[in-house]
């Protein structure tokens, strides 16, 4: 969040993400900021995220991740779709919530609970949490 919000990398970025012809047309090098996005930073996270997984789920198979999903699509529609903020309060959120309910609920059942939450937050809300009102 403190990249995105206050570097001048992280504001090439969300140039580039809003609209690549403009920001290249404003001099800024989208190349080179596509590169460093999906570069060594990612690199990092990503690799993070498989032992996470692995540690998780035990095993990698075809299908593996198509749990995650569900958890992915209820973090972002949480928060509000198009909004990078929204979708780190969503997660955060989600995260807490699968695992809290696995004290009341068991564990096999949890990530019911994102399921819930998205179709909750979809009748709701659509916009999501930080989402502009239409």
């Amino acid at each position: 969040m403190l990249l995105l919000r206050y570097t001048k990398l992280g504001k090439a970025m969300r140039a580039t993400a809003a609209n690549r012809t403009l920001a290249r047309n404003c001099g800024i090098r989208t190349g080179r900021v596509i590169t460093v996005d999906l570069g060594a930073d990612r690199r990092a996270v990503r690799a993070w995220l498989g032992v996470v997984f692995a540690m998780d789920a035990g095993s990698f198979d075809a299908t593996a991740t198509d749990l995650f999903l569900v958890l992915i699509l209820a973090a972002v529609f949480l928060g509000g779709p198009g909004q990078a903020y929204g979708a780190m309060l969503g997660a955060v959120i989600i995260g807490i919530a699968t695992e809290v309910s696995a004290a009341f609920i068991p564990a096999d059942y949890k990530y019911v609970i994102a399921f819930v939450a998205l179709l909750v937050m979809l009748g709701v809300r659509p916009t999501g949490l930080l989402g502009a009102r239409a």
